[in-house]
């Protein structure tokens, strides 16, 4: 069973068959009830098996194994520990005194801030999207997508700047522990800013609830907008359609502000 994971900076989404589903929840089920024998045959020959968090005792973890690795399919099982919640903090922002436009995600996901890179999740599709718009290649190194942005006045950071997090989803943030960056002092020495475009969803109902109401009127005349996720996870939309989406933003001809 093939199962590709695609994780970003939002959410992740699984890519499997309804079968692979269904199969999976056989394994699921045999496993709660302790039956192991039942857990290997609902596998096929060749199946990898990832149990992830299962709630196993170190014997039947032996056990499933042992069955496994004894039965003609040589299929795999390998156990992986739900990630811990951690203290995530983000980036500064790329930007320069001569911005007009800021790009908001919420948080960098687990592979952005492993790399120290924005969105550096190759299934996201923010930075296709920018080198369509501005006509370099995807994989130009970073620095240099980096300078690229700042030549065409566009600052990029996110909302957030520290929170405790499992893994890489808005979902498992704790909200009790967010602590957004400091937008007034950002403002202050970006003063040329006049458009914001959120990343998604979360990116603007967080700057909304813990950024905007502590603004100076001066900052709260920018405008806003909310733009599609690149996520992977956003799967209502195609890459084409988002990259219409942002294109028509930034080129001047988003519809009214949010």
């Amino acid at each position: 069973m093939d199962v590709e994971l695609l994780e970003d900076e939002t959410e992740w989404s699984p890519y499997l068959s309804v079968r692979d589903v269904s199969k999976l929840d056989d394994v699921r089920d045999a496993l709660r009830r302790g039956d192991i024998a039942a857990a290997k045959l609902a596998c096929e020959t060749g199946t990898d098996l990832f149990l992830v968090g299962t709630k196993l005792t170190y014997q039947q973890k032996i056990n499933l194994s042992r069955f496994f690795q004894s039965s003609r399919n040589h299929s795999r099982v390998e156990f992986q520990a739900i990630p811990v919640v951690m203290h995530k903090t983000g980036f500064p922002p790329i930007a320069d005194a001569q911005a007009t436009t800021l790009i908001l995600g919420s948080m960098p996901g687990e592979q952005s801030l492993r790399e120290n890179q924005y969105y550096a999740n190759t299934h996201n599709a923010f930075w296709r999207i920018m080198a369509s718009l501005f006509g370099f290649a995807h994989d130009t190194p970073y620095a240099e997508r980096a300078r690229i942005l700042l030549q065409h006045r566009i600052a990029l950071w996110d909302v957030i700047q520290g929170c405790k997090r499992r893994g890489s989803l808005d979902s498992a943030i704790d909200n009790q522990s967010i602590v957004a960056n400091d937008f007034a002092s950002f403002y202050r020495k970006h003063p040329h800013i006049r458009r914001v475009f959120f990343n998604g969803t979360k990116a603007e109902q967080e700057y909304r609830k813990r950024v905007l109401p502590g603004l100076p009127d001066t900052a709260q005349q920018i405008a806003y907008y909310r733009l599609p996720s690149t996520s992977p996870a956003m799967a209502q939309l195609s890459f084409e359609q988002k990259l219409s989406a942002w294109a028509k933003a930034l080129r001047g001809n988003s519809t009214s502000p949010v």
